[in-house]
């Protein structure tokens, strides 16, 4: 009976894992509103609420390469399908975090090193019908030559999506762990981050004295449910 017992919570337990869609983070967060984060904790699987963005904003994280709406407006697709050239390049024009610096680079008849962990246009773009642009004087030029690079090579915009939203999917969920970190040491209500709050309230009563550290320990992906069987 005690066998029969042990193995009754296991599944139940198994059970009540299973019973959440795990996030993917490759879709908009309002394409999966229902998904939860599984975490490590005090020797449970729980599956966290996702932090909303509103959520994240207000702990002023800014650990995100893009942002949600330019993202998505740009790549819709993880794949490039869709891709909005304009969206992008204006994205990659206007910041320098690093993987802009390297998706930069990866262009070389455009952008080069400029030796301070930086990029900058080439001095001169050679057009296909054989005209120099003066880049270092009319740079608005050469911004436009470079849309229209894009515009008629579409190709070359499945890679860069498909880097954007690998490096978001990775941010993205270590942002999570943050969150439910910083949760544990805020005491005070933060906006949108309700559902977040009151369930690490929750389960640091069920389980006692834990650290915060406790609340961002991803969990095994063993012991996951699986995202395709969704």
């Amino acid at each position: 009976q005690t066998v029969a017992l042990v193995f009754c919570l296991c599944a139940f337990a198994v059970a009540q894992v299973q019973s959440f869609c795990p996030c993917v983070y490759d879709t908009h967060p309002d394409g999966e509103p229902g998904c939860r984060v599984y975490g490590e904790f005090a020797g449970d699987v729980i599956p966290w609420y996702r932090a909303n963005e509103t959520c994240a904003d207000a702990l002023n994280l800014t650990i995100r390469p893009f942002g949600h709406t330019a993202l998505w407006s740009a790549c819709p697709y993880t794949n490039g399908t869709g891709h909005n050239v304009d969206a992008l390049v204006n994205y990659v024009r206007t910041n320098t975090e690093p993987f802009v610096m390297e998706t930069r680079l990866r262009f070389p008849q455009f952008f080069v090193d400029d030796g301070n962990n930086g990029t900058k246009l080439v001095d001169e773009i050679v057009t296909e019908q054989g005209t120099f642009l003066d880049c270092v004087n009319r740079t608005s030029f050469c911004w436009s030559q470079i849309k229209i690079y894009f515009q008629t090579q579409p190709l070359q915009m499945n890679p860069i999506c498909e880097d954007l939203h690998y490096r978001q999917k990775i941010t993205l969920s270590n942002e999570q762990l943050t969150v439910r970190k910083l949760l544990c040491e805020n005491t005070k209500a933060i906006e949108g981050c309700e559902l977040s709050q009151e369930q690490i309230m929750h389960e640091g009563k069920l389980h006692g004295d834990e650290s915060c550290e406790a609340y961002s320990i991803p969990a095994d992906p063993s012991l996951v449910p699986d995202a395709e069987l969704c």
